[in-house]
């Protein structure tokens, strides 16, 4: 009887994620397209952007919770409380799905180019580009391009939620590390058609536990 208790707990300890974060940051994303805006709250973990969270309000029955483990899984809930710094949440792993980029051998394709820096406030950010290495591909696919806009001075890796961009990054690992202050998503005719700024940077200390 023992040793099928101690089996079943070392299986339960195996199949438990946990997941820390230590800021959370607002931003305002807006489609221009669309003409429409919404806050998202992402949670980080400033020394590793292999994952990520995301709350956004969700009417009357709380607030509605993304993860995603880049190179594993997603999962998503309805959570109540404070959103702001949601302490523990326990996610089950019936929650959760198999997560795979299949865009991942796209990668390869892109570059990462960095940009003459840019003065906002009379504060001076880096600059960098993500875009086809083709130009010619570019457009004829009608391919644009993302350009953020990073704050140096923040001691941590680069958020970057798209996991196509995620993957470039780790091919070039030429983007600097920092706080992203504003992302821009330009079209093939150098249009502006999505922009994210940030408007919050909170430290929290956040937990997330799949099992």
């Amino acid at each position: 009887m023992k040793s099928t208790l101690l089996i079943s707990l070392f299986i339960s300890f195996q199949i438990s994620l946990n997941y820390s974060f230590d800021y959370r940051l607002e931003y305002e994303i807006k489609d221009i397209d669309s003409d429409s805006i919404q806050l998202v709250n992402y949670y980080v973990n400033s020394k590793n952007n292999d994952y990520f969270a995301d709350i956004r309000k969700n009417m009357k029955s709380g607030y509605k919770f993304y993860f995603r483990d880049q190179d594993k899984l997603t999962g998503q809930a309805i959570i109540n409380g404070n959103y702001k710094n949601p302490g523990t949440v326990i996610l089950h792993d019936s929650l959760t799905s198999t997560f795979s980029n299949m865009y991942d051998f796209k990668a390869k394709n892109y570059k990462i180019e960095k940009l003459k820096d840019t003065l906002i406030n009379s504060k001076r950010f880096a600059r960098v580009i993500f875009k086809l290495i083709n130009p010619k591909k570019a457009k004829r696919k009608k391919i644009g391009s993302h350009i953020y806009i990073i704050d140096t001075t923040k001691v941590m890796k680069p958020l970057l939620t798209d996991p196509t961009i995620l993957n470039i990054w780790r091919l070039n690992k030429n983007i600097p590390y920092g706080l992203i202050v504003e992302k821009q998503v330009y079209s093939s005719k150098g249009e502006l058609t999505w922009t994210e700024k940030l408007k919050e940077v909170n430290p929290v200390n956040f937990n997330l536990l799949i099992k």
